[in-house]
């Protein structure tokens, strides 16, 4: 992290001169996330009479470092940690058990990552997510927040016979972290399908929205498999409920957008 970059004084285009292109950028959002990589290696030798190495092992050492500004554009808060990247076929058996997983905030804005998850997460809560849903208000669309009760996991959502899409409500990999995910629809009647990696049956459920609407849907699931009893649990409401209040927004799922990097 750079002794330039002072919090209150710096301003983000000094910030990019010191630290270079951010690998997540967002104005509106108001953050930069950079992402530096070096490595780690290790040769692997046979137990022979002889030493003979037979395999060079090689862990990514990535050092992330997460900034967010000030409405004046200055730095507000910044903060670096590592974060070790181990190949997927050898997922369990880093060269070191160590920077195996990496979470940090500045301002309501969180980065995770996790070896067990493919990319990087990220999510806005407080602030940040009440101003961003307040502002859906003046869209020519629908904004539908869709959170999950106690026993969604796993969900999946298509839109009107489209390409199911992960709703990541809930990442097994951090436990207790309870999350929302917005999905923006046209105004008009639109059918929606749930379906979960961990259930065989599915729900479809008709959305009838109109431009600039802000609703809030809870999935949940009832029931065992074993008596057959499985069913889903639907609850929806126009304003948020207080389930919903402290649970973070979802901008970044597994390295890809889930709402506009600049709305």
């Amino acid at each position: 992290m750079s002794a330039k970059i002072r919090p209150g004084k710096t301003d983000r285009e000094t910030v990019h001169d010191e630290l270079g292109k951010p690998v997540y950028s967002s104005r509106y959002w108001r953050f930069d996330l950079f992402r530096e990589e070096a490595s780690q290696s290790k040769t692997v030798f046979a137990i022979t009479p002889w030493p003979v190495p037979f395999a060079h092992l090689s862990d990514g050492l990535l050092r992330y470092t997460l900034v967010t500004y000030d409405t004046g554009k200055c730095v507000s808060q910044l903060k670096s940690d590592v974060f070790r990247k181990v190949p997927n076929w050898r997922s369990e058996s880093p060269i070191q058990n160590d920077y195996c997983s990496l979470q940090m905030t500045c301002d309501g804005v969180t980065v995770l990552l996790d070896r067990r998850v493919g990319g990087e997460n990220l999510c806005v809560a407080g602030v940040g997510r009440d101003a961003y849903l307040r502002h859906q208000a003046t869209s020519p669309d629908s904004t539908l927040v869709i959170g999950a009760g106690p026993r969604g996991l796993g969900l999946r959502l298509s839109v009107d016979g489209g390409k199911a899409m992960s709703l990541p409500t809930r990442i097994p990999e951090y436990p207790g972290l309870e999350t929302l995910v917005a999905v923006k629809l046209p105004a008009g009647i639109h059918v929606l399908e749930f379906s979960s990696k961990y259930l065989d049956k599915k729900a479809s459920r008709k959305l009838s929205c109109e431009a600039g609407d802000v609703l809030y849907l809870q999935l949940d699931v009832t029931g065992t498999a074993e008596d057959k009893t499985i069913a889903w649990k639907f609850d929806q409401w126009q304003v948020m409920p207080a389930a919903f209040a402290k649970r973070p927004l979802v901008l970044v799922h597994d390295g890809e957008w889930l709402v506009k990097a600049e709305p």
